[in-house]
């Protein structure tokens, strides 16, 4: 009798933890759309629009990382536009 009630005790519980894991699954897989929403979201918001003669300081620290002696070219360039 003690046996039955331990094979049905072992099925309940297999039966929970075979529930329990579908609901991780739904719960990754919510998860997991949520994250590609909110990806696009920041990626979307990353451009920046600005109007000025020259790059901001952090640009012109981009460019002279990509080609040294970039920045003191556009500085140039922009020296000489002001004097036409």
């Amino acid at each position: 009798m003690e046996n039955k009630n331990t094979d049905k005790q072992l099925q309940e519980i297999q039966q929970e933890i075979e529930e329990v894991h579908s609901d991780v699954e739904v719960i990754d897989k919510r998860l997991d759309d949520e994250l590609d929403r909110y990806e696009q979201v920041i990626e979307y918001h990353k451009m920046t629009m600005r109007s000025a003669p020259l790059p901001s300081a952090e640009e012109l620290e981009h460019y002279e990382k990509i080609q040294p002696g970039m920045a003191k070219e556009i500085l140039e360039m922009a020296k000489m536009q002001q004097d036409h």
